[in-house]
């Protein structure tokens, strides 16, 4: 007998081969006739490939089992529908519902099974639809959504406000260093203003009673401002100066230009009504009335008017502490060189210039490197001396964000995580600590966005004051759009026919610095907007203070 080599016609080996050859050329015609003929519907499950077919209830048996599949079809039609049969209709099987007997196995091994719905474990988490607004270990809830992606805009705002639920401190500063801060007290009027009646002009004080036209009185006395009230002689004329107090027995002024004057008598032309050129007491303000409410945004108005009333020292709220945080090893300050791939900082001046306009102080520091521990590190040391953190950049899901990271670590807690905004859609809100956290965006538009509609308006709440109103405009642009997300638009204010126009500076961009040059503010898009005429009204978020919208 010839030894059998392998590969050698005839051998073992070759003949193992061919049959494996012919079962795979019959599998292939089979699944390429049971394809062309399509799935049977009589029949759930034939002429489905196995890995397409619906997913078996979990504990179904198979053959073997007990009462094997006849059985098993029987038990169900008697029982009901399988357990999980629900998630399978949905396409949502459990982990555990993949393979009927998993459970089974589990518990062969010594592992309970899973809890149907929830992600087996190791499972990486994605991000889609709620999960950015979903519960984190550790975070407050924050998972109300809208279709479009993100928390309805309204409704992250209302949220991002109640955050601040008490005002900060209140401190007292001089008269002169009040302008800009917010009066934390009503504000009292002392005294009279004017304190006693007074001229308004330079002229004579007569008593109407005792004056004809075209009489002659003798001048009798003076009084100039400053100097203690005279008194009027009966049928005389008291030469009296702006400002002056009024002589007793006087009940109006007679302008110096309609009388003549000659070796101390003046000839009345006309008589005046009583009380003409005069500034009674009391008439502007009255001792006890209140000047000025809580929560009113001093300026030189108010600086005037209390000056008026002798206050020295204002009692105001303090000042928020605020950190501002950026966050990107691509960042890199002014003046300093750049290597490939390396951008300057831009977010940090302009947040910083701004929140100046807007009388706040700010605390920052150098960009904070693209690693967890350096964000964790970072938000701690701003948390514990701040009464608000503000960061840049790193609030997303990519790779190089660890902002919420770092938060959940240090016990944060976020209210919001995503907002249905354009641009700026990646923002959170919470608290970390003692201080209230606020997270914007990376790109120049969304950050400012986000300083607009959100940071503002929370700064001034903290301060006891309302919120910032919009300044009401005309559009002058056309614009059709998907409805869904709140949409902010750089514009230009200017007055057209006596009404106050909006005009775009710039094309779409979130990353775009030129529309800005331009502008004067955000307008903004309701989120149910679907097209925006000419001439509809349109409201926009000024950069600078209220009356500043004008460019």
């Amino acid at each position: 007998m010839s030894p059998c080599w392998p590969g050698r016609p005839g051998s073992r080996a070759s003949t193992c081969r061919a049959r494996r050859r012919r079962w795979c050329s019959e599998e292939r015609g089979r699944h390429a006739r049971r394809n062309s003929r399509g799935p049977d519907r009589s029949r759930p499950g034939r002429g489905v490939p196995r890995h397409r077919r619906p997913l078996r209830a979990a504990g179904a048996r198979r053959a073997g089992g007990a009462g094997g599949r006849r059985g098993g079809r029987a038990a169900a039609g008697r029982e009901g529908p399988a357990p999980g049969g629900a998630w399978r209709r949905g396409g949502l099987a459990g982990p555990d519902e993949r393979h009927g007997r998993l459970p089974a196995a589990r518990r062969r091994r010594g592992g309970a099974p899973a809890a149907p719905g929830l992600p087996r474990s190791g499972a990486r988490p994605h991000h889609a639809g709620a999960g950015m607004n979903a519960i984190t270990p550790g975070f407050a809830r924050a998972d109300l959504t809208c279709p479009g992606g993100g928390m309805p805009f309204e409704e992250a705002r209302a949220r991002v406000l109640a955050l601040a639920e008490a005002s900060l401190p209140a401190e007292t500063v001089p008269l002169e260093a009040c302008c800009g801060r917010i009066a934390a007290a009503p504000l009292q009027a002392r005294l009279d203003l004017p304190r006693f009646d007074q001229s308004a002009m330079d002229g004579y004080a007569i008593a109407m009673g005792a004056a004809l036209p075209g009489a002659w009185l003798p001048v009798a006395g003076r009084t100039a401002a400053g100097e203690a009230p005279g008194w009027l002689a009966p049928a005389t004329a008291h030469r009296i100066l702006t400002g002056a107090p009024l002589p007793e027995g006087a009940d109006a002024v007679i302008a110096q230009e309609h009388v003549v004057l000659r070796e101390g008598f003046i000839q009345l032309a006309g008589l005046p009504a009583p009380g003409t050129n005069l500034r009674r007491r009391a008439e502007d303000i009255r001792a006890g009335e209140v000047l000025i409410h809580p929560g009113t945004r001093l300026d030189w108005r108010h600086v005037t008017l209390l000056a008026a009333q002798g206050v020295e020292a204002v009692p105001v709220r303090r000042h928020p502490r605020l950190v501002l945080l950026s966050s990107g090893r691509e960042l890199r300050g002014t003046g300093q060189p750049l290597a490939p791939g390396q951008i300057h900082d831009s977010n940090t001046p302009m947040l910083r210039a701004l929140l100046r306009s807007w009388g706040v102080a700010v605390q920052s520091r150098p960009a904070v490197a693209d690693e967890a521990g350096a964000m964790r590190d970072a938000l701690r040391e701003a948390a514990g001396k701040a009464d608000l953190v503000l960061t840049t950049a790193g609030i997303s899901v990519g790779d190089e964000d660890h902002v919420r990271e770092a938060l959940r670590a240090l016990g944060g807690e976020l209210a919001v995580l995503k907002v249905a905004m354009k641009p700026g859609k990646p923002l959170a809100a919470g608290r970390i600590g003692g201080a209230l956290f606020l997270g914007l965006p990376g790109n120049p538009q969304a950050a400012l966005a986000g300083a607009l509609a959100f940071l503002r308006p929370l700064l001034a709440r903290m301060a006891g004051a309302p919120a910032p109103r919009p300044v009401v405009s005309r559009a002058g642009f056309a614009l059709r759009r998907r409805p869904g997300r709140a949409e902010f638009l750089p514009v230009r204010l200017h007055s057209r026919d006596g009404v106050l126009e909006a005009a775009r500076t710039g094309p779409d961009g979130s990353g775009r610095l030129s529309p800005l040059l331009g502008a004067s503010g955000l307008a903004f898009l309701e989120a149910g907007l679907q097209e925006l005429r000419p001439g509809d009204a349109l409201d926009v978020l000024p950069f600078g203070a209220e009356g500043e919208a004008l460019a």
